[in-house]
């Protein structure tokens, strides 16, 4: 999540409001819907980072409210919320995310960063 949010550039609230059909597998891109007046857009997705996608896709399958169309559900089964990103179990599912990621995708991070 974390490194989604800074390779996309994304608020905190819109990377909490991406919803599971804002993602295509097949295309290997996310569509991002900005707040504040910013132009939404389908944003491609580095191989790396689709990889990681696809697993959480799967490990969600056995969370608690899994049916709901959040991408990133808390292990309550709700919505990851801005504002309890903080919260130790939201930070798990965050670390789960962020461990899934290959240290090519972090060259692949360190690259786009150093512009």
């Amino acid at each position: 999540m974390v490194d989604m949010a800074f390779i996309h550039g994304l608020r905190v609230s819109e990377l909490t409001a991406l919803k599971v059909d804002d993602y295509d597998p097949l295309s290997k891109k996310i569509y991002i819907k900005r707040l504040k007046g910013g132009l939404s857009t389908s944003q491609p997705l580095l191989p790396e980072e689709n990889i990681v996608l696809l697993k959480w896709i799967e490990e969600r399958k056995i969370f608690p409210g899994n049916n709901l169309s959040w991408l990133f559900l808390s292990h309550q089964g709700k919505n990851v919320k801005a504002a309890v990103l903080s919260t130790n179990k939201s930070l798990r599912t965050i670390s789960w995310f962020i461990g899934k990621c290959s240290s090519a995708y972090v060259k692949a991070c360190m690259w786009l960063c150093s512009g």
